[in-house]
Formats: C-alpha cells, sequence, structure tokens
C-alpha cells in the first residue's frame, strides 16, 4: 500500500522533536511575533505547540547558544533578542 504519509510524521522522521519545536521557536522570533525583551514561558510554549515541556526546554538551550534567547534565572524566564 502507498498511503501518503501525513506531514508532521515526514517532518519527524527527518528532524527530532526538539528540533523542530527549535526551528518553530526562532522562525517565530526572527518574524517578529515574540518582540526583544518578550519572556517565553516554556509551558505556554509547550501548550501553543502542542508538545511537553522537555523539547521546549532543550530548544532553549539550543536558542541560547545561538544567541537569541537569554536565560534569566531569578525569576526563571527565557527572553527573546533579535539579532543585530
Amino acid at each position: 500500500m502507498n498511503a501518503l504519509m501525513h506531514p508532521t510524521i515526514a517532518l519527524l522522521q527527518s528532524s527530532s522533536l526538539t528540533n523542530v519545536v527549535q526551528q518553530e521557536i526562532e522562525r517565530a522570533i526572527l518574524v517578529g511575533e515574540y518582540a526583544p525583551g518578550s519572556k517565553l514561558i516554556e509551558a505556554t510554549l509547550a501548550d501553543k505547540l502542542g508538545v511537553s515541556r522537555g523539547p521546549v526546554r532543550e530548544a532553549f538551550r539550543m536558542l541560547e547558544e545561538a544567541g537569541l534567547v537569554r536565560n534569566e534565572k531569578e525569576p526563571r524566564r527565557v527572553c527573546a533578542r533579535h539579532p543585530d
């Protein structure tokens, strides 16, 4: 049987869930959905993207390494940063 694969399944076969989440958050930052300094709340983004908090947490780490977010410990939050 040669059934068409659901686009989400096809995407996850070529990328990890964390990478997909990271790419979506990065896209949202770069197109201005999140202004510089916006609080990005792990639980809120997880709900919006329909995933658990783990992939969002890992995506935040990747985005922090790329310089697109800043992790502030007190209070714990992640803030969007736009590249200069």
